[in-house]
C-alpha cells in the first residue's frame, strides 16, 4: 500500500503527464487507484480517460470499489479481478491495440520482473509512457542485497521473508537497470519508487 506522500506524487504525476490510459497492477483497497483517477479528466465518448486496475483479492477489490464510489471516481476506474499476470495476458489478447501512458506496479514483489517483462515485450507501454514501481528499496534491505552495506549482527534479526523479498526486489531493479530499452531513476521515497521511461 502506497504512503500518503506517494499518493500525492502519483496524483501530481498524472496531472503533469496527462495520460489517457492508466494501468495499475495491485489495487488493494483503492488508495492509489483513487489518487490517480481523481487527477484524470472526466471521461467522454471521444476521450475515455480511465484506470484499469488488477487485483487478485476479492475482499480488497470490494473495499476499493466502495471507496471509488464514495470518491465519485468509479466512472474512471475499471476493476479487473484475478491473477495480475493472467489479466495482463487477457488485456494483451483482447485489447491488442491498447497501450498505457502510465503504469503503476504495487503488487506481489516476487512477480515484478514478470510484470515488467510482459509489459515491455508486449509493448503495453506507450512511447511517451512511464512506469512507476513501488517498494523497490523494500524495508531498507535492498541496499544490503546490492552490497552497499555489510551484513552486520543486526541482519540476523531480520525476518527471512523480508530478506527473500528484498532479494527479489533487487533482482527486479537489476533487470530494469540492464534493460537498454529504458531509462530509470530510483527515489528513496517511503519504501522506494522507480520511475521508468522508454529511451527516446
Amino acid at each position: 500500500m502506497a504512503s500518503t506522500t506517494q499518493l500525492k506524487l502519483l496524483h501530481q504525476l498524472v496531472k503533469i503527464f496527462k495520460p489517457t490510459r492508466v494501468l495499475e497492477i495491485g489495487t488493494f483497497t483503492g488508495g492509489s487507484s483513487i489518487s490517480i483517477a481523481s487527477a484524470l479528466p472526466v471521461p467522454t465518448s471521444s476521450s475515455p480517460y480511465k484506470v484499469v486496475t488488477l487485483e487478485i483479492d476479492p475482499k480488497a477489490l470490494k473495499i476499493a470499489k466502495n471507496y471509488a464510489k464514495k470518491a465519485k471516481v468509479d466512472d474512471r476506474i475499471e476493476f479487473i479481478p484475478g491473477s495480475a499476470l493472467q489479466s495482463l495476458h487477457l488485456l494483451a489478447t483482447e485489447r491488442p491495440e491498447e497501450q498505457y501512458d502510465f503504469i503503476f506496479i504495487d503488487a506481489d514483489k516476487g512477480s515484478y520482473t514478470s510484470y515488467y517483462n510482459f509489459i515491455m515485450d508486449q509493448n503495453l507501454l506507450s512511447d511517451r509512457g512511464i512506469i512507476i514501481a513501488d517498494n523497490v528499496l523494500f524495508y531498507g534491505q535492498v541496499h544490503r542485497q546490492a552490497g552497499y552495506e555489510e551484513m552486520d549482527n543486526s541482519y540476523k534479526d531480520i525476518p527471512h521473508d523480508i530478506i527473500d523479498l528484498a532479494k527479489l526486489a533487487h533482482s527486479f531493479n537489476q533487470r530494469v537497470l540492464q534493460d537498454d530499452r529504458v531509462e530509470v531513476v530510483m527515489l528513496p521515497l517511503f519504501d522506494g519508487i522507480s520511475i521508468i521511461t522508454k529511451k527516446r
